[in-house]
């Protein structure tokens, strides 16, 4: 291949990049963004898939506002209530919660599931985060492949935020049909080495899962490919079997749901 590169090319490209620097430089988080937005899709359709009615609440001008960082007061932004008998529960994007260690600190949560009304829904003079009683279940998505150390990191999440799953433990209200043991879910596989190290988790106990390719299973949901939520998984650390993964042939869009808003501040 030569190594001559035409110096009206190199103008070209530096000068679209110049151009597009801000878009250019969005792409990542956006591809972050748009993979918490993936996360909360899936927990909101399990709860669906276990039988509850779900209402979006507190939604503006037919858009569901989803947060998606820290930043950002939980009454600015849209909600999911789920509802089945007298089991109620709500689901929020990017929660802040306390620790159970009840030493002070506070968590971002990349999707929460708490009780109803803990959360304020209209503006108040202070809020810091949920309470840690208050909540049920949670999942972390990341675009990786599932290796130890993510592991790790994620079973430290779980030890300071519910910590009674790392001991085959639940919460008060958890109920075993319906509410998912802590998820972490990803875009990627599972890392042979990784492997080894689940079957030390489901030995001793500890009540959490990995969720691959989430991309997949939500189409596989929406295609009406499978009819159990992937996430309804209890006993132990537990891995499901990966999908087969198609090419992508796009998304079929119809139907009146809001349209998603996409907010960050």
């Amino acid at each position: 291949m030569s190594k001559y590169v035409d110096p009206g090319l190199k103008s070209a490209v530096r000068d679209y990049f110049k151009k597009n620097y801000v878009q250019l430089a969005a792409v990542p988080r956006r591809q972050t963004q748009l993979l918490e937005v993936a996360a909360l899709s899936l927990v909101v359709e399990h709860y669906r898939c276990c039988g509850f009615t779900i209402v979006s609440r507190n939604v503006r001008a037919g858009r569901i506002r989803v947060k998606t960082g820290a930043r950002g007061y939980p009454w600015n932004f849209s909600h999911f209530l789920c509802e089945r008998d007298n089991d109620r529960r709500e689901i929020h994007s990017n929660l802040s919660v306390y620790s159970c260690r009840d030493d002070g600190g506070i968590y971002c949560l990349d999707v929460g599931v708490v009780q109803t009304g803990i959360v304020p829904v209209d503006k108040i003079d202070e809020w810091s985060a949920a309470a840690n009683d208050a909540l049920f279940t949670f999942a972390e998505v990341k675009k990786l492949v599932v290796y130890p150390m993510l592991l790790a990191h994620f079973v430290g999440i779980v030890h300071e935020v519910k910590s009674e799953f790392l001991k085959g433990e639940t919460p008060e209200g958890f109920a075993e049909d319906a509410d998912f043991d802590p998820a972490l879910l990803t875009v990627s596989g599972i890392h042979g080495g990784s492997n080894v190290i689940l079957d030390g988790f489901d030995r001793r106990g500890i009540r959490a899962q990995v969720v691959s390719y989430i991309d997949v299973r939500i189409r596989e949901y929406l295609r009406g490919e499978f009819e159990v939520s992937p996430l309804l998984v209890h006993g132990g650390a537990q891995r499901l079997p990966e999908p087969a993964v198609p090419n992508y042939a796009g998304p079929s869009a119809d139907g009146d749901e809001p349209a998603v808003e996409v907010v960050e501040f």
